[in-house]
């Protein structure tokens, strides 16, 4: 068995979650900063702090600068990575350094297993990578402006969003949030969850994830004013501060969108001399990095209560990471996982991809037995809050990659970033990390682990992975018998964020209701007309029994009408098994 061949981190660094307006903690000087001056924040604190050569530069960045006033991002970035080293007397600039920008939708994974595949072709022997987004306009720093625009800035960044979901899917769903819920009443729907006790767990996910946020030093800011006084569970039931959007999500299952950015350091090397001649020595290795892509469009795709792509890009990182998870309870525990959760209910999906548990009824029991109600859990789960604590979309895994550097570093400076997890006394030394690019349409899976200071390799003894090596072919649809009958697969009813009113399926309350229809020829959606049975049908409706329909096509429009109702006797969906 050949041994791993890690990259090695040798400093992180990143900004806080900056909100929208200055009484989100965002001073207007921050505000007015291109997006080439925010990514150059991190990367800067990691040069003067850690002074090396760089070899090579990737960014990952999805959105350019939302107003519109910067171009050529990554060649501005590179100038802005230049400082006086007062020690030397001598100006240091990155001219000559390979730069290039990364963009497969939020998953900024991607850029990190370019930077890897760069070090591992010799092209090059330290990298920087750099993740991040500048959403918010300058002028939002005048808050007369911003009173002025906010609303439809904030409508063109819902547009702008939803522009990573494939063409059909955009033009019925209009918002990410919608599509999420297609996704979410479907994994009721196939695994036979009872939609309560779904709504009870996706509010107690909520309640633990949002502990975690208010822990962590630089999370947005408007949570903290936002729970202010109140408990956390008193927030979530309020209707005015949480409204149900999507059914059963509510704003506050929702990550927010905003700004902020994280930088590496990788090399190929240990240990690095630094331009002022002293040495570095990395405590974390990258052991696996890997991606994997899928159907973009959900109605192409075998199923929609699992990502397949998540599956296979955990089996690829585990097996370069020689990663055993057969007894990870007790082997590696506590095991960091920052799993990409911009929708909540997306961790019982998640946990299950990759590959930690059996199936939904595991992951369901572990998190209501040992993950929400135990002192001590062997699983530190999105520790820092995850992307409810910010999501700058690219720049999102750039920044979960440097809080768990700095948890299994244990930094002094990049350790104040949070206050200490309740995870027992036991320091954690290997970290997962998942990140999304279009609702798991393009994923990304990294193995980080400590290293030993003695020797520089992995704490971590290289384990079995031959359980991985048949999965691929595990990654077909269950094949069910479909009636020649229309029948309903998801349905959820959503309020569209910021979407006029005037939108042709609106209902009179302000809600679409949208459903995904399964056909003899393929799946089609269709949306409820106002003022008829079927714009009264719920989720929850739809997962205790089948509800067969008929599809009436006019205007390029599809609408739909309730047939019949049957018990449920056959389903459909894709094993992902161990």
């Amino acid at each position: 068995m050949a041994e791993p061949t890690p990259i090695y981190i040798h400093a992180a660094s990143r900004t806080p979650s900056f909100g929208y307006k200055p009484e989100h903690g965002y001073s207007p000087a921050e505000i007015s900063r291109t997006l080439s001056r925010l990514l150059s924040v991190p990367a800067m604190d990691i040069l003067q702090s850690i002074p090396v050569h760089i070899d090579a530069i990737f960014v990952s960045n999805q959105f350019s600068d939302s107003d519109g006033a910067e171009e050529l991002v990554v060649n501005r970035l590179v100038d802005s990575l230049s400082w006086h080293d007062r020690r030397n007397n001598a100006d240091l600039r990155l001219s000559g350094v390979t730069c290039a920008r990364v963009e497969t939708a939020t998953n900024g994974l991607t850029a990190l297993k370019v930077a890897i595949d760069h070090l591992k072709a010799g092209s090059g022997d330290t990298v920087m990578v750099i993740g991040g987004e500048k959403l918010t306009p300058r002028g939002f720093s005048d808050k007369e402006y911003f009173d002025e625009h906010f609303g439809s800035w904030a409508e063109g960044i819902i547009n702008r969003i939803v522009s990573a979901l494939a063409p059909n899917d955009r033009a019925h769903c209009r918002s990410m949030p919608a599509a999420m819920g297609l996704i979410l009443n479907c994994y009721a729907r196939t695994r036979w969850i009872d939609y309560s006790d779904l709504t009870r767990l996706i509010e107690q996910l909520a309640i633990k994830s949002y502990e975690n946020v208010l822990n962590n030093r630089n999370a947005f800011q408007r949570y903290s004013k936002l729970f202010s006084g109140r408990s956390i569970r008193a927030v979530l039931k309020d209707e005015e501060k949480n409204p149900m959007l999507v059914y059963p999500l509510r704003q506050l299952h929702m990550s927010p969108f905003n700004d902020g950015a994280g930088a590496l350091l990788i090399s190929r090397h240990h240990k690095l001399q630094t331009l002022d001649g002293g040495t570095s020595v990395a405590d974390v290795a990258i052991s696996g990095c890997a991606i994997a892509q899928d159907t973009l469009s959900l109605t192409e795709r075998n199923s929609l209560d699992s990502f397949p792509a998540t599956a296979l890009a955990a089996k690829r990182a585990y097996d370069e990471a020689k990663l055993d998870l057969r007894r990870w309870e007790s082997e590696l525990a506590p095991l960091i996982v920052e799993q990409h959760d911009a929708f909540v209910p997306l961790t019982l999906i998640n946990l299950e991809d990759l590959q930690l548990f059996h199936n939904q009824w595991d992951v369901i029991s572990f998190l209501e037995d040992k993950y929400l109600n135990a002192n001590s859990c062997p699983l530190m789960l999105n520790p820092s809050g995850g992307l409810l604590e910010g999501h700058p979309f690219a720049g999102t895994a750039i920044i979960k990659l440097a809080e768990c550097f700095a948890r299994l570093a244990a930094r002094h400076k990049v350790a104040s970033w949070f206050t200490p997890n309740a995870a027992g006394n036991e320091k954690p030394t290997t970290a997962i990390v998942q990140s999304f690019g279009g609702i798991g349409g393009n994923v990304g899976v990294a193995v980080l682990d400590a290293c030993s200071a003695v020797t520089g390799v992995p704490t971590r003894s290289p384990g079995y992975t031959g359980h991985y090596n048949n999965l691929g072919s595990r990654l077909e649809p269950v094949k069910a018998s479909l009636s020649q009958d229309w029948q309903i697969v998801s349905l959820v009813r959503a309020k569209m964020p910021y979407i006029s009113k005037r939108e042709q399926f609106t209902l009179p309350t302000g809600e679409t209701v949208l459903a995904l229809v399964q056909t003899p020829n393929g799946r089609k959606y269709a949306h409820a007309i106002p003022g008829t049975d079927e714009a009264a049908l719920r989720p929850e409706d739809i997962c205790d029994e089948d509800i067969f329909v008929r599809l009436d096509e006019a205007d390029d429009t599809l609408s739909f009408s309730i047939r019949d109702r049957r018990q449920r006797k056959r389903i459909s969906f894709r094993h992902v098994t161990v």
